[in-house]
Order: structure tokens, then sequence, then C-alpha cells
């Protein structure tokens, strides 16, 4: 069935393989931070939230639903 090896499709192979471990290996060393932005981001959206519903209710922002 294989009766030979492709050199440049092994190689690409080999390339994906470094690049999707490198990938994992960032994700693992880098997932503390990851948990701490997402904290903030989750923050920043509700508070973000809180001042458009604050806003819309003071008559600050004019939203028209339709």
């Amino acid at each position: 069935m294989f009766d030979s090896i492709n050199f440049d499709s092994l190689n690409s192979l080999i390339n994906i393989a470094i690049i999707v471990l490198g990938a994992l290996a960032i994700i693992f060393v880098l997932r503390g931070v990851f948990k701490v932005a997402w904290r903030i981001i989750k923050l920043i959206l509700i508070l973000l939230g809180i001042f458009v519903i604050v806003g819309y209710f003071a008559g600050w922002l004019k939203i028209s639903v339709l």
C-alpha cells in the first residue's frame, strides 16, 4: 500500500505536528494568564451592560428596538 514515502509530504506532516505541539505548549504555559484575561473580559462586558441599562433608563441613551 505504501511502497515509498514522499519526502515532501512527510516533511509537511512533521512541520504541522511541530506547530500544533508548539501551540499546545503555549496554551499550557499561559493557561493562568488566559483565566485572568477571561475574568477581566467578563467583568468589562458586565460593566458595559450595566452602563447601557442605566444609561437607557436615565435617558442618556436613545435605543430604538425597531
